[in-house]
């Protein structure tokens, strides 16, 4: 899950071309930008990966649906996820890729993201991270999924959902708790149940469904909340 404020400093933006808010749908230096509505499906599982998106703005998610139709969400890309680079051309899309909200999208052709990264030593730096923010991002699921009860597990995805905006102030969470209880594989009574149970505990402050606020700082080194604060 990765939400980041700010990204267009990165060095691999530049192979998407310039910021398109002033024309989506147009060519855009070596990307294409276009804008999606909630609930549209970017990629399906098996499509070729021919490309690599930029989150500009708006939130998607990464889902794997099994034979018998549930649906398993893998992860969340905020405005500044870079989606896909760790395919290798020509293989298939493992999950499928969808918009949470309304969004403004680039697409670069993976041969161009290829090329980038041999001719320019920034963009492969920048690359490995990006890799690198992936790995940490998949362990720290994993160790979420694996040993934190419920509660925790709900407080967890606020806090990296929260992110740099800090731990004193409103937050808009357009994701619904039915989209939570995909990600974090519980059920959607299961998620509304924490909810109460963290504003009961005075762990975080609620304006109805859609704002949050933090009110506990992260008490170890992965920004989770410990399971002794479990409500």
């Amino acid at each position: 899950m990765h939400f980041e404020e700010e990204s267009s400093k990165r060095p691999l933006v530049e192979v998407f071309g310039d910021e398109p808010e002033a024309k989506p749908g147009r060519d855009a230096g070596s990307g294409l930008a276009f804008k999606v509505a909630p609930g549209q499906i970017i990629i399906s599982q098996g499509d070729e990966a021919r490309y690599v998106y930029r989150v500009v703005r708006g939130c998607l998610r990464s889902c794997v649906y099994t034979e018998d139709g549930h649906r398993r969400i893998v992860s969340f890309c905020g405005a500044g996820s870079i989606v896909g680079l760790s395919l290798r051309q020509g293989s298939q899309w493992p999950v499928s890729i969808e918009a949470v909200t309304n969004c403004l999208l680039q697409a670069a052709p993976r041969t161009s993201i290829d090329k980038a990264i041999v001719t320019s030593p920034a963009i492969m730096r920048d690359t490995l991270a990006v890799l690198r923010e992936e790995a940490w991002a998949r362990n720290k699921h994993l160790v979420m999924m694996g040993i934190m009860p419920a509660t925790d597990r709900v407080y967890a995805f606020l806090e990296v959902f929260a992110g740099q905006r800090g731990h004193d102030r409103f937050v808009a969470l357009p994701i619904s708790r039915r989209d939570i209880a995909d990600y974090l594989g519980l059920s959607m009574e299961t998620v509304s149940r924490s909810f109460t149970a963290l504003r009961e505990a005075g762990r975080i402050e609620l304006r109805g469904s859609a704002k949050f606020r933090l009110l506990e700082e992260a008490h170890d080194g992965l920004g989770f909340a410990t399971s002794s604060q479990a409500a």
